[in-house]
Formats: C-alpha cells, sequence, structure tokens
C-alpha cells in the first residue's frame, strides 16, 4: 500500500514489529522493509 499524495513517509520513523514463530511473518516483515523501509523489531 502506497501513502496518498502529499504524505510523505520518512524511514527514520517507520518501525516494523513482528513475531514470528516459524519465519513466515518474519520474511512478509522484510518484504514490508524493502517497500518502506524502516526498522525490524522481532519480538
Amino acid at each position: 500500500m502506497r501513502p496518498e499524495s502529499g504524505t510523505a513517509l520518512s524511514a527514520g520513523k517507520i518501525l516494523i514489529v513482528y513475531l514470528s514463530r516459524t519465519n513466515n511473518t518474519k520474511a512478509i516483515a522484510e518484504i514490508i522493509q524493502n517497500n518502506v523501509g524502516g526498522t525490524l523489531v522481532a519480538l
């Protein structure tokens, strides 16, 4: 999902938090990070 026109995302202010037991969610979180930037944090 892309932000609406006029809305800017700053990679320094994006935090992607995930919980993954089988690494499936981790893979999706990494895809999100590649698309929008930010920092990944595993719980």
